[in-house]
């Protein structure tokens, strides 16, 4: 109980109130917190400050950012849905006005992430290759899905179309959305080249899917995010859009970097002075935004996080784990240098399989 009145002594101000209801939906810079509620940093901070010491909020540093979310505890997440159920945001002009600015920080988010995959579309696929091979990919798909129908399979974040393009004739109907106008351009030339009929792609936002909630009778049989998570500030939300859309049943799908093999800093070391070599890991429990040079002059920016973060998302979107795979490193990655060879046992990708809702 006492935690509880703590939470609500809080919460109990209009502009911690506002807060609550913004970092439900989105994780956010201080920066963008002032933007959004037009109020000084040190006073948005001490804000900031009180809910996290509630347990309210959680405050996450990713290298020199730090991020504030609605925290992921049952009591603040219980908390913070009662306040959204009796606060409705379009009834508010204040809310209302919250909302809109909101869209306006993601906009410009957006923006940012597409100067880079408007800058490597072309190569994208080569890049991505480079981290898991494409038959190891539609391989685990596949047999992972087959066990039931798929008549209608979002591919989140598809990029080039390559696994709309892997998955067409497995699927009744695929449906691939991507941000990026200059993806998508290559998508559709790939989708036509193969005369594939029964896929099609879109521009849309991983946040905000442009498809009705799913239920018992429609809806996705299976989303997939293939290497996009670990790109995206707010996974905890794109989680929660793909939950919603998939049909009741449903599966969701997503390779990422392996969150505890591929932190920043981790690689093949080969100490000469002792006569040892050995893959030494990063610091795996420090989220961090970092820049990987796969290519000369090409960097690929991605967010680490433990895999906690994900797991705990998918528990929150009533997703439940049926299957966890780590693939071999493909061998185009491990030609790239000869001591990569002895790295053959370290995996590049983590694969997980979940369903949506209670067995």
């Amino acid at each position: 109980m006492d935690q509880v009145l703590a939470m609500l002594r809080a919460a109990a101000d209009p502009t911690r109130l506002r807060l609550l209801m913004l970092l439900s939906e989105a994780e956010l810079t201080v920066s963008e917190i002032t933007e959004i509620l037009g109020q000084s940093q040190p006073r948005a901070s001490r804000h900031l400050q009180l809910l996290c010491d509630a347990g309210l909020l959680d405050r996450i540093k990713e290298g020199a950012w730090v991020f504030y979310r609605g925290s992921d505890t049952t009591a603040a997440a219980a908390l913070v849905r009662a306040f959204a159920q009796l606060t409705i945001a379009g009834a508010d002009p204040i809310l209302r006005d919250d909302e809109k600015r909101l869209q306006q920080v993601r906009a410009e988010r957006a923006r940012q992430a597409a100067k880079y995959f408007a800058a490597n579309a072309a190569q994208w696929e080569k890049i991505r290759a480079l981290h898991v091979s494409e038959s190891e990919v539609e391989r685990a798909v596949i047999s992972l899905l087959r066990r039931a129908s798929l008549h209608q399979v979002l591919d989140a974040g598809t990029g080039t179309g390559r696994m709309l393009e892997l998955l067409a004739p497995h699927i009744r109907r695929g449906i691939g959305i991507d941000s990026s106008p200059e993806m998508l351009t290559i998508a559709r030339d790939r989708l036509a080249n193969a005369g594939i009929l029964n896929c099609q792609v879109r521009r849309g936002d991983v946040y905000r899917l442009p498809f009705p909630d799913g239920d018992a009778r429609d809806g996705f049989d299976a989303v997939l995010f293939h290497q996009v998570l670990h790109f995206l500030d707010d996974p905890q939300t794109a989680i929660r859009e793909a939950n919603r859309v998939l049909r009741s049943g449903g599966r969701f799908l997503f390779f990422l970097n392996h969150p505890l093999l591929q932190t920043p800093g981790s690689g093949w070391i080969d100490d000469r002075i002792l006569d040892e070599q050995y893959w030494r890991i990063g610091p795996y429990l420090i989220e961090d935004r970092s820049l990987e040079e796969v290519e000369k002059d090409v960097h690929i920016p991605f967010v680490h996080r433990p895999l906690s973060r994900y797991v705990n998302a998918m528990v929150a979107a009533d997703l439940f784990v049926e299957r966890m795979e780590e693939p071999a490193p493909p061998p185009g990655f491990l030609a790239r240098a000869e001591e990569y060879k002895e790295a053959a046992t370290i995996p590049r990708l983590l694969f997980l399989v979940t369903r949506k809702g209670r067995r």
